[in-house]
C-alpha cells in the first residue's frame, strides 16, 4: 500500500497546516491552466504534464492516472472538506482558486491560497491523518481527486509515483516548519 516502509516524519511544532505547492519548475512546462467549465480528461492530462511526479512521464502511464482520478466542480465559497476531517484522498487544483482555512467554524484565518497544479490534502499520507484545514473554493473551480485506495493502486503499479509523493511529502513537511512571519498567503518557500 502507499506509501511503502514509510513512516512520514511529523514537525515537532504545530506550523501553518498549508498544502505543498509546487516549485515554479515542477508546475509549469509552457502547457496553460484549463479553464473550469466542462472538463474533460485533455484537460486533466494537460494538468498532470505541468506538475511534478507526472510531468515527464510517457502519455500512456498519464492516461491511466487520468481515468483513475474524479474531477470535482465547486462554485465560490463550498467547502471541499473540513478541518479535523478524516482524510481520504489527495487533491490537485485544475482550474480556480481554492483557499485553506482553519477555524472555519469560529472565523476563519487563510492559511494558504492554491493555484492550477497544487496540491493539497497531503495528511492523507499520514497515520489516521484528519485535516488541519478545511478547504474552500475561493471562486468556481475544478479540483482533481485521487481516493485513498485509487492511489494505493497507482502507488503498487507505478514505484515514480510513490517516491514522487513521498518527497513531496517531505517538502510539505519542511513547509509547515519554515513558516516565516514576513510571508502573505500566497507565498511559500
Amino acid at each position: 500500500a502507499f506509501p511503502v516502509g514509510h513512516e512520514p516524519r511529523r514537525s515537532r511544532e504545530k506550523g501553518h497546516p498549508h498544502a505543498w505547492r509546487a516549485p515554479l519548475f515542477f508546475r509549469h512546462f509552457g502547457a496553460k491552466a484549463p479553464a473550469v467549465a466542462g472538463v474533460d480528461r485533455k484537460d486533466i492530462l494537460e494538468v498532470l504534464k505541468m506538475v511534478y511526479p507526472f510531468h515527464r512521464k510517457e502519455e500512456r502511464y498519464l492516461q491511466e492516472i487520468v481515468s483513475s482520478c474524479k474531477v470535482i466542480e465547486c462554485h465560490a465559497g463550498e467547502i471541499i472538506y473540513k478541518e479535523g476531517g478524516e482524510c481520504n484522498a489527495l487533491y490537485i487544483v485544475q482550474g480556480g482558486q481554492i483557499e485553506l482555512q482553519r477555524g472555519i467554524d469560529s472565523g476563519s484565518k487563510p492559511t494558504v491560497r492554491l493555484s492550477p497544479g497544487d496540491f493539497f490534502g497531503f495528511e492523507l499520507l499520514e497515520k489516521d491523518g484528519r485535516y488541519r484545514a478545511s478547504a474552500v473554493a475561493m471562486r468556481d473551480s475544478a479540483v482533481l481527486v485521487f481516493q485513498r485506495d485509487g492511489l494505493d493502486e497507482l502507488a503498487l503499479k507505478f514505484p515514480w509515483l510513490q517516491r514522487g509523493f513521498l518527497t513531496m511529502y517531505d517538502s510539505y513537511q519542511q513547509a509547515r516548519r519554515v513558516r516565516l512571519d514576513w510571508m502573505g498567503v500566497d507565498e511559500v518557500i
